[in-house]
């Protein structure tokens, strides 16, 4: 399962969207940039602002899946 969540804080409602989600808390824009998160099992990579960073992320295989020989 994957999750996409957007939150724009200067959006009204903003503030409830980070109660019905959860993991959107504390989760903050870095310098004014769109900030990605990515999150697995509640445990989120630290975030990047930059779509290299991002593509890096999302390009490692995952360890669990590579380990099953998924």
């Amino acid at each position: 399962n994957k999750v996409l969540a957007l939150v724009d804080r200067d959006a009204p409602g903003s503030d409830a969207a980070e109660e019905r989600i959860p993991l959107l808390r504390y989760k903050s824009m870095i310098s004014g940039k769109t900030t990605v998160y990515v999150c697995k099992d509640r445990k989120c990579k630290l975030p990047v602002t930059e779509v290299a960073a991002l593509t890096a992320i999302l390009d490692k295989p995952d360890e669990a899946r590579t380990k099953a020989g998924w």
